[in-house]
């Protein structure tokens, strides 16, 4: 075997070390051979652009001649996303790295290097079908070209639910003579129609210019469900088309104004209006199938006012910067937020009409300083549901809600054990009911008594009553009705020393009289 040499050993041998004597070579002839080079490089290249465009004219020509290409570009865009294979973006009838993306173009996207596509490439009008063809690819390992070979084209019908496709199953790409016509169209090829999303196709084919959200998936799938569908394409107004084209199992044909289920009149005044969409989107409610179920009882008219209203509202909403959608600024509005948790939510029907709902939320979203119309409406659900629970009368329209919603629900927790009742209502056992000429004084017979005077004056006193219990200070009640309450005041060593009414308001001078009297049939002092 041959002594490696030592490079180290003879390195150190030596005393100079002159390390551009390695760039003193003649580049002459390198430099000219470096130049033929690229030459034939750029030369090739040409001729591959020149093969491509000659390859996609013969593709072309495998069709009929009622075969209409589509106009875009194919590229497959390949990312290997968390596998550190890399990028690239590839002409499907060139297989070379594809950069012009100013053309309209389709693109699919693939995760491995290699597998199967389908793809649409054309259209037919006399058969009303789309063209997809089916491509197993392989990528390069430095992802700069892909090749491609031709296993399949599907023919599929957009009017009816059946397709055709013929096979290339030969080594080379040749047709194998194999073609089926059937109902249960490849996912796979499917699939590949909810990458067109112009609606070329569909606007020569029905003869309109829609311009909607659906891709040409979605459209075949709407137009085999929807027998309104070219009625809608063709008479829809805009703001509701894709809607309209969405809903399922329409077996008719019919105008627009009966697939929301109201009278023509109704359908052109909010036309007039521009308050088509809403109508729409709340055409269960208007048309009497929610109407009558949530005990909405309004007549068309009336729905469309109650709409153009909701408008005006909306602009004052949107001058204060507040949120007044359902779900975090959807496109459904103020309707669709006070209808929702109107429906939703019985404990609001049972206490408000819906133009008193309407009207108290708005204003008091706005008045009361919230972000948020929903919260407004959540807080205010939330301490009816308090009440009804604990039996207590609620404020209906209060102008403190954030603050009558947290003393109740303050009140709600509140819990007595059985001992502490029975000490709270022994300091009670003497009293004797106080009727003035014009008020009556009466002492709560049980601890849940001030929670509910709490809740009905939207005042704390509820934290009084551990105090009560301590022998601290006992409460009173002020009233002209017995049953409903007024004035709430404190009596600490033998004193009247606070008094409050609803919202912590101070007593009138009729009030204070009556305190006064009965101060001074009880021998007792006043300080407040």
């Amino acid at each position: 075997m041959k002594e490696q040499e030592n490079y180290i050993k003879n390195y150190y041998s030596k005393t100079e070390h002159d390390l551009t004597s390695i760039l003193k070579i003649d580049n002459a002839d390198s430099d000219k051979k470096i130049a033929s080079i690229k030459r034939e490089m750029n030369k090739l290249a040409k001729e591959i652009e020149q093969k491509g465009i000659e390859l996609s004219n013969e593709v072309s020509k495998l069709y009929s001649q009622k075969f209409i290409p589509i106009k875009e570009d194919i590229i497959v865009h390949y990312n290997s996303y968390n596998y550190n294979g890399g990028e690239g973006y590839f002409d499907l009838n060139t297989g070379l790295i594809y950069d012009d993306f100013d053309n309209d173009h389709i693109t699919y996207s693939v995760d491995k290097k290699i597998g199967e596509i389908s793809v649409v490439v054309g259209y037919d009008y006399d058969l009303a079908s789309v063209i997809v063809r089916t491509y197993k690819y392989t990528i390069s390992r430095d992802n700069s070209k892909m090749n491609t070979k031709l296993l399949s084209e599907s023919v599929i019908s957009f009017l009816e639910s059946k397709n055709a496709t013929i096979y290339f199953n030969g080594e080379d790409g040749t047709y194998n003579g194999e073609i089926r016509e059937n109902t249960n169209c490849n996912w796979n090829i499917t699939s590949a129609l909810r990458k067109v999303e112009n609606a070329d196709f569909v606007n020569t084919l029905f003869g309109v210019n829609y311009e909607g959200r659906h891709n040409l998936e979605d459209l075949k799938d709407y137009y085999q469900s929807n027998k309104a569908f070219e009625i809608i394409i063709k008479t829809s107004p805009k703001e509701i088309m894709d809607d309209l084209l969405e809903l399922r199992d329409i077996e008719k044909p019919l105008p627009i104004y009966k697939l929301i289920g109201v009278s023509l009149e109704t359908y052109n005044t909010a036309l007039e209006r521009g308050t088509i969409k809403e109508l729409f989107k709340n055409r269960l409610y208007i048309n009497g199938t929610y109407g009558e179920k949530y005990g909405i009882n309004k007549t068309e008219k009336e729905w469309l006012d109650y709409i153009e209203e909701i408008k005006n509202y909306q602009e004052d909403l949107d001058f204060y910067n507040i949120d007044y959608t359902q779900y975090y600024r959807n496109d459904n509005g103020l309707l669709d937020t006070i209808l929702t948790n109107y429906s939703e939510r019985k404990v609001l029907r049972d206490n408000y009409t819906l133009g008193k709902f309407t009207n108290y939320v708005v204003n008091e979203t706005i008045n009361q300083g919230y972000d948020r119309v929903r919260d407004f409406i959540g807080e205010l659900a939330d301490y009816l549901d308090m009440c009804q629970e604990e039996e207590i009368k609620p404020t209906l329209y209060s102008s403190y809600l954030r603050q009558t919603h947290d003393i109740a629900r303050r009140n709600h927790k509140v819990v007595v054990e059985q001992e502490n009742e029975k000490i709270f209502k022994e300091r009670y056992k003497d009293f004797k009911e106080y009727n003035g000429k014009k008020y009556n004084v009466v002492a709560p017979t049980c601890s849940n008594d001030l929670k509910k005077e709490g809740d009905n004056l939207n005042h704390c006193v509820a934290s009084y009553i551990k105090r009560v219990i301590d022998g601290d200070c006992l409460i009173y009640f002020l009233r002209k009705d017995k049953k409903e309450s007024l004035i709430t005041f404190e009596v600490r060593h033998n004193t009247i020393v606070q008094v409050r009414g609803l919202h912590n308001r101070k007593p009138t001078r009729d009030e204070i009289d009556a305190l006064k009297d009965f101060a001074k049939y009880r021998k007792m002092e006043t300080n407040y």
